[in-house]
């Protein structure tokens, strides 16, 4: 199991070193829940105890959705038993008499405390629910390392008697001298722990309070996979007056410590995710590299970064004209129409009934005159990431250019991009201003020809 941890947590760590950059966060995070050693006894009852954790991460999103996280963090664990048993054992006194040894543990009750230093690896999922809401999930592994561990009575008593048979069934209590005695002294020392690999995972949500500062809530999992306890074969109590406690004692065989709980936190944004579009063959009629657009007007320009991908840069505005709100086309020359307007539902590329006869004259006014193109880019409101809306911008785009090319109108005379939410007609502070961001305006431009 060893190994196969390690695997994949090398696998995860590769991972984050070759990371495109996307997003990087710095986070820290406390929690508090369930925190047991959790261990069976062989005489006795074990329950968990609550305990506490504290996080500081790095996490480095190397797509949209997908990355990696890592940092440290320490884990307190805490647990309970109580021991109700009797042993016999064979020894000698002072005079070097035989007898047999009875210990008998009367509601001993023992807590033990374990600290943790740990160093966790685990990939991150996120999925964007609103403009302020982001979903959050991880899994993975992480190391452990034992700080500090300790142990301490809390009740009940211990008692040793002596029992000789070749007396005739004698039995000697309260006889200092040969460690025979009723003890309810308080006994605390130190454990000997070992290294844990833990299985991880949480769950919870970002809120966003800033454009650097969101705030998470979650709940999380941690659960051992390897024993932590060194094999020993000792009593609880010895002849002596040796207290060695239950976790150093036969009575325990394997301890995996199990956490659950929840946690909250702040995660500080320490770079913004850059402006990409990847190309979709499953977006309708997009090329994978857009036609030249002319720079006269030019709202935004593509360039190439990679076989599908493209960065979305901004350009100075010139003469950007006015936008009616519901714009007739017909019996109107093309050199006279600057833009027109095309209105999309909330979350959809589907052009609203209203809009159609728009196009359809449009695309009979450009079969009539083959001396014009047309620019069409496509908007947003500020519902959802910018990402998505790059994405949702440029399907508004495609959706137009493809109602054209059905009319017959040729594609190379159709030129798509996207703006996403920037730039918006009015500012996003109500459902009927995110209506008007939502929309494509196509340009109409005097062809080269």
């Amino acid at each position: 199991m060893k190994k196969q941890i390690t695997l994949v947590l090398s696998f995860l760590f590769c991972c984050m070193l070759q990371a495109q950059e996307y997003q990087h966060f710095l986070h820290l995070t406390v929690g508090g829940g369930l925190h047991n050693l959790s261990y069976n006894l062989q005489n006795g009852t074990q329950s968990g105890q609550s305990g506490n954790t504290i996080n500081l991460g790095y996490s480095c999103f190397f797509t949209q959705h997908w990355g990696v996280q890592s940092g440290l963090g320490l884990q307190w664990f805490n647990a309970r038993s109580t021991i109700n048993y009797k042993t016999a054992s064979s020894q000698n006194d002072i005079d070097g008499e035989k007898f047999e040894l009875r210990t008998n543990y009367s509601n001993l009750q023992e807590k033990q405390q374990a600290l943790f230093l740990d160093i966790p690896l685990t990939l991150q999922y996120r999925l964007a629910l609103s403009r302020k809401m982001t979903f959050q999930g991880s899994a993975g592994g992480k190391l452990s390392i034992p700080v500090s561990s300790s142990y301490k009575t809390t009740g009940g008593s211990i008692t040793t008697t002596g029992y000789y048979a070749q007396y005739g069934d004698l039995e000697v209590s309260d006889s200092p001298e040969n460690g025979l005695i009723t003890t309810t002294d308080t006994y605390k020392g130190k454990l000997s722990l070992c290294p844990l690999y833990m299985a991880v995972a949480d769950v919870g949500g970002l809120y966003s309070l800033s454009s650097k500062l969101d705030l998470y809530l979650g709940a999380y999992v941690n659960y051992g996979l390897n024993n932590a306890l060194k094999a020993d074969a000792k009593d609880v109590y010895q002849l002596d007056g040796v207290y060695n406690g239950v976790l150093a004692s036969k009575q325990t065989a394997t301890l995996t410590p199990i956490s659950l709980g929840v946690k909250l936190g702040v995660y500080f944004r320490l770079s913004e995710p850059p402006k990409v579009i990847i190309a979709d063959d499953k977006l309708p009629l997009m090329s994978k590299v857009p036609e030249a657009v002319q720079k006269t007007d030019t709202l935004i320009a593509i360039q190439k970064k990679a076989v599908d991908k493209y960065v979305v840069k901004e350009q100075p505005v010139t003469n950007r004209p006015a936008i009616e709100e519901k714009e007739k086309v017909a019996d109107r020359p093309l050199d006279t129409i600057s833009t027109i307007t095309i209105y999309f539902a909330k979350n959809s590329d589907k052009i609203l009934d209203e809009e159609t006869a728009k196009l359809k004259e449009l695309g009979d006014m450009l079969k009539a005159d083959q001396s014009h193109s047309l620019q069409i880019t496509g908007y947003s409101c500020d519902w959802g990431t910018s990402r998505n809306n790059l994405r949702m911008g440029l399907k508004r785009a495609n959706m137009v250019k493809a109602k054209l090319l059905l009319q017959g109108v040729p594609a190379n005379r159709l030129t798509t991009i996207t703006q996403g939410e920037e730039s918006p007609l009015v500012p996003n502070t109500s459902e009927d201003n995110r209506k008007k961001n939502r929309r494509v305006e196509i340009k109409v431009l005097t062809s080269n020809r």
